[in-house]
């Protein structure tokens, strides 16, 4: 209602004042002249309001458009939020269990472990060593990579897994980096076996350790 008003006033004038000069033009016409001025008037009319027809339902039209645009942004940013949330509070609670992994709590859990599996270790660097995250890594302001290498004698396959395992699968979010598997002399059945095991510990705890054997991974 109010685009008509405003459209009607814009044409025709408040109080109808454009019209005054056309009304007298058209009596100072002749008859035949009256006919052809209203025709041209009316076709005229008829163009004008087509096209301020056409052009408000494009306007209309696009307005539309863009709000069905914004409407879809909206609902796939809300889906985003929602991803982003659930992916935030998983990788807190994981960067809190981490917040317990000192290296000295690490050691301990690979001796339970192996001695568990009734498997006994050559060796193993009970300090580990330390490397700097990239500074791109999420955890890399508040962690470290601490990797632990442990060789054992005459490990079967089978034992070598279940060992992997048990790693892997522990609550201390620990990875088997590198296995180096040597088949023994005159044996098929045991094995030399090495491997490192990754570990993220915070970064209080490694300067606590008294360990300064740290690098910088790239």
């Amino acid at each position: 209602m109010k685009f008509t008003d405003n459209l009607k006033n814009i044409i025709f004038g408040e109080n109808n004042q454009n019209l005054d000069p056309i009304l007298d033009y058209y009596y100072s016409l002749r008859l035949n002249q009256k006919n052809k001025f209203v025709i041209s008037i009316v076709s005229s009319g008829a163009l004008f309001f087509i096209l301020i027809i056409s052009s408000y339902v494009i306007m209309m039209s696009s307005m539309q458009k863009n709000l069905d645009t914004s409407i879809s942004a909206t609902n796939e940013l809300k889906k985003i939020k929602s991803t982003y949330v659930i992916v935030n509070n998983s990788f807190s609670e994981i960067e809190g269990k981490l917040n317990y992994n000192k290296p000295e709590v690490v050691v301990s859990f690979l001796k339970k472990t192996t001695k568990n599996l009734d498997v006994d270790i050559k060796s193993m660097n009970e300090k580990p060593v330390l490397l700097d995250l990239p500074f791109e890594h999420p955890l890399g302001n508040k962690f470290k990579l601490a990797k632990i290498d442990l060789k054992f004698s005459n490990l079967s396959l089978k034992k070598t897994m279940m060992l992997i395992n048990s790693i892997q699968n522990s609550d201390l979010y620990l990875k088997v980096s590198s296995l180096n598997i040597q088949q023994t002399l005159n044996n098929k059945i045991y094995f030399e076996v090495s491997m490192t095991v990754d570990s993220y510990v915070p970064i209080e705890s490694s300067h606590d350790s008294g360990n300064n054997s740290s690098g910088d991974m790239s």
